[in-house]
């Protein structure tokens, strides 16, 4: 049967043949068994000295496989085999030299004398001939029906190997080119995960960057404020930078966790926080810029007890940016409410407000991130628009959610975040209240170390115009070395510290001091998931990022002075202190602090629960002499001998139970 198209002239039908003959991917291949056994077999049953199967290329005839033949190809113009391919059926030449086809032809008159040829055609599995399998003699003889058809029985064996071998050769292809896009794309995605991990760096870097010369502006402020200045531009100019500070701060942080949170890099530490202090810490972070609208705010006490299972730092943060939407997209002087009510095994915290509204069409789209409303683009502070999407994206990592409805524009709108409710707290039926930052702070002993010297020079006048004793250093040996001199209380570490970073400070002041090493707090412009796990393995109890919010810092050092009170939930707490870091003072005592005269030299070394350690040497973490409570028989604690000789004591502070 013919495989051919009438229509086709002889060029375009060999262009066809050689393009079936190619697309095999046989020629100039190395010897193969199949077809070896095949030509093997046809010398046997047909006893003849040559079999061959052969491949009839552009100009030349190319050996598969050959018995009883030296060479590997001959010219085409030649081949027997090229008139084999001319037709479908077997080509049998019983006597080549009355064949006028065949009678001048080299090897017929001269070696090897051929006289007796028949082939068998070779099709490709569109059709096309591209070979033959063939039988040669040097004597004449005729084939019987019987041969014939054996003939045509190997010619068939012999196409079914030409087409496995096709197909071999396609799957080799095939597996070669996914191992191929298999590196492709690993090495694509390697390209990927190291521009991830270099943009993460520069978030990172420009983060630390930006929150450096933030923390000493912030701290300013702050100063600036608690001076309760007369000038009324001093007051502004203040509250302006008081303000723009905090709005830069927020921006660094929400890019940075935009970028986190889509990269999974986010990991939550859920646990049962009163509905009352993740709404003070909201309150804390969006006051200033709520008092310069003018807006009044209302916020009906959440009912006693009411807990919601999350992670106090990101539940704030969500609740924050709502309601710096609200007083963004405010005109100034209106009124924002905010309320908490357990629905069912939620918590829905709403805030709604009377600003500008929304369009029905964009209460989803706005959750879009860098999306803003183009009617408010005139407004006071600037925006990136990913602070809704941020606060969505961090209710629904808990479980919960945001969503949003207006009436229309310029009629308000109203946000409902919501949060799983955790079993109600029971503390002697004590409900939550806000903590009271009004009250006088418990004088420490604080060690500041920092190599900034506007952050450390600000944020040591901060401290001390709370009442506590300060004592600085700018790198970590000297961090050591004042750690060693002097008994205290808190440690406020920064880590991008020349010569020994704050890590290194660290492990070096647990390796020394045990049990009673300060209260470690990180204070840094490193903020990642990864700086907090460092910080943590370190042994920091704290992890602060810069700027630090004042209140929040002031409210962590009152819970170290008394950690027996209730902790605040907006505290940035990563660990566990470790056991007799802190000195826990007896529930429901009385204390009261006595301070002896301080002599010049340890003026600044006086504090609340002085945890002291001995020298170290040249930054070694040598063994250091514990500073421990005296006996069962006494209410005070005292200095062991085993400070270091020599080291004034008249700055110790004793704490005496009353």
């Amino acid at each position: 049967m013919s495989f051919h198209c009438s229509a086709q002239t002889p060029a375009q039908a060999e262009a066809a043949r050689l393009v079936a003959l190619h697309a095999m991917h046989v020629l100039d291949t190395p010897p193969d068994e199949r077809f070896d056994a095949l030509t093997s077999l046809a010398t046997r049953q047909f006893d003849v000295p040559v079999a061959i199967v052969t491949l009839i290329d552009h100009d030349r005839q190319w050996f598969k496989s050959k018995q009883g033949m030296q060479v590997s190809q001959t010219p085409r113009n030649v081949a027997f085999c090229d008139h084999t391919i001319r037709s479908d059926g077997l080509t049998v030449v019983e006597d080549a030299r009355l064949d006028p086809r065949f009678a001048d032809n080299p090897l017929v008159v001269g070696p090897p004398g051929i006289r007796f040829y028949a082939g068998c055609p070779l099709h490709a599995a569109d059709g096309q001939r591209v070979g033959a399998l063939a039988i040669v003699d040097t004597r004449p003889r005729w084939l019987s029906v019987h041969e014939n058809d054996l003939l045509a029985d190997l010619g068939r064996l012999a196409e079914l190997a030409l087409r496995a071998g096709q197909v071999e050769y396609e799957r080799n292809a095939a597996e070669q080119q996914l191992r191929l896009n298999k590196q492709h794309l690993e090495q694509h995605e390697a390209t990927l995960l190291e521009a991830g991990r270099r943009k993460d760096e520069f978030l990172a870097t420009l983060a630390h960057e930006l929150r450096n010369p933030l923390a000493p502006i912030r701290t300013a402020a702050e100063l600036i404020k608690r001076r309760q200045p007369v000038d009324p531009l001093v007051q502004q100019a203040q509250a302006i930078i008081e303000r723009q500070s905090e709005h830069l701060a927020r921006l660094v942080d929400d890019l940075l966790d935009i970028a986190r949170i889509t990269h999974g890099q986010v990991l939550l530490d859920p646990q049962p926080v009163s509905v009352a202090s993740i709404i003070a810490d909201a309150l804390d972070a969006v006051r200033p810029a709520l008092h310069a609208a003018g807006h009044t705010l209302l916020t009906p006490p959440p009912q006693a007890g009411l807990r919601v299972q999350v992670d106090a730092v990101r539940a704030t943060q969500a609740l924050s940016n709502v309601l710096n939407n609200a007083v963004k997209y405010t005109p100034d002087g209106g009124r924002i409410e905010l309320s908490a009510q357990a629905d069912g095994k939620m918590v829905r915290l709403t805030v709604r407000d009377n600003g500008i509204g929304i369009a029905a069409a964009d209460t989803e789209r706005i959750f879009d991130l860098f999306a803003q409303d183009r009617r408010a683009l005139h407004r006071r502070q600037g925006g990136l628009g990913i602070g809704l999407g941020l606060a969505r994206l961090l209710a629904r990592m808990h479980g919960g959610g945001l969503s949003c409805s207006s009436p229309g524009p310029d009629q308000g709108s109203t946000f409902v975040l919501t949060f799983p409710q955790a079993a109600a707290e029971t503390r002697d039926g004590q409900a939550d209240t806000e903590p009271d930052d009004s009250a006088a702070a418990v004088p420490l002993s604080v060690l500041l170390v920092d190599d900034n010297t506007d952050a450390l020079a600000t944020l040591q006048l901060l401290l001390q115009m709370e009442g506590h004793a300060v004592t600085v250093a700018t790198d970590g040996h000297q961090a050591l070395a004042r750690a060693s001199a002097a008994a205290h209380d808190v440690v406020l570490l920064d880590l991008g510290l020349p010569g020994m970073d704050g890590c290194e400070v660290a492990r070096q002041l647990h390796a020394a001091c045990g049990a009673q090493c300060p209260v470690l707090i990180a204070v840094t412009g490193w903020g990642q998931a990864e700086d907090r796990r460092r910080t943590t393995e370190a042994g920091f109890q704290h992890h602060l990022t810069k700027p630090i919010q004042p209140l929040k810092l002031q409210r962590l050092l009152r819970q170290v002075a008394s950690p027996a009170a209730p902790s605040h939930g907006g505290l940035i707490r990563v660990a566990a202190p470790p056991r007799g870091a802190v000195r826990r003072l007896q529930p429901g005592a009385r204390y009261t602090s006595t301070f002896s005269e301080r002599s010049a030299e340890t003026s600044a070394n006086a504090g609340g629960l002085g945890r002291r350690c001995t020298k170290l040497s040249s930054g070694a973490s040598s063994r250091i002499g514990a500073c421990r409570k005296a006996g069962p028989s006494s209410g005070a604690f005292r200095h062991s001998s085993a400070c270091p000789p020599g080291a004034s004591r008249s700055g110790r502070r004793r704490i005496r139970r009353t």
